[in-house]
């Protein structure tokens, strides 16, 4: 019986997920054909669309990486994307900002009527900004890769299940 319990117990952890950061996958196109890219941290809301932005971890345009920028957010407070591309407000910057991008939605910035994408220094130069295109927008979940504990909790569980079918089999042979 205690067997059985612990076997069960072993089982059931195999399918209580690890907590980790999501990672995602962006890029956008420039009216001028530049592509920016790279991957963030987020934590995904409620609506399933939209991203609060915890770091980007990479960045590059056109593939040529970029300086590394730590600083993340919006004029006031945390940032956001979404997948579909329709929640814009977003800042990434070196630490003097002078490497950034940013998404600035209506009424933030000159009193800007529509959402603009601004860029410069080693990601592109549009310093006043451009209308942003919701359609030039790519968010991608990145599938998670197991962890070493998730592996061994697994391999547990399974040699637990096979000491449980040994000694069962074991106690019918007497």
């Amino acid at each position: 019986m205690k067997t059985r319990l612990a076997t069960s117990l072993m089982a059931l952890l195999l399918f209580i997920p690890a907590a980790q950061a999501n990672l995602f996958n962006f890029s956008y196109s420039d009216s001028a054909g530049d592509v920016l890219s790279g991957q963030l941290s987020g934590t995904l809301q409620a609506d399933n669309d939209t991203v609060q932005v915890t770091s980007i971890l990479s960045a590059a345009l056109n593939g040529s990486p970029g300086l590394a920028l730590p600083d993340t957010g919006t004029f006031d407070g945390q940032g956001l994307v979404s997948l579909s591309g329709s929640t814009m407000d977003f800042i990434a910057c070196d630490a003097g900002c002078n490497d950034a991008f940013l998404f600035i939605p209506p009424g933030r910035y000159y009193n800007n009527t529509t959402e603009l994408f601004s860029s410069y220094g080693s990601y592109g130069y549009l310093p006043n900004g451009e209308p942003y295109v919701a359609s030039n927008w790519s968010l991608t979940a990145v599938s998670p890769i197991p962890e070493p504990s998730e592996i061994a909790l697994l391999g547990i569980g399974f040699v637990g299940l096979g000491m449980s079918r040994r000694k069962k089999h074991r106690s019918r042979q007497l």
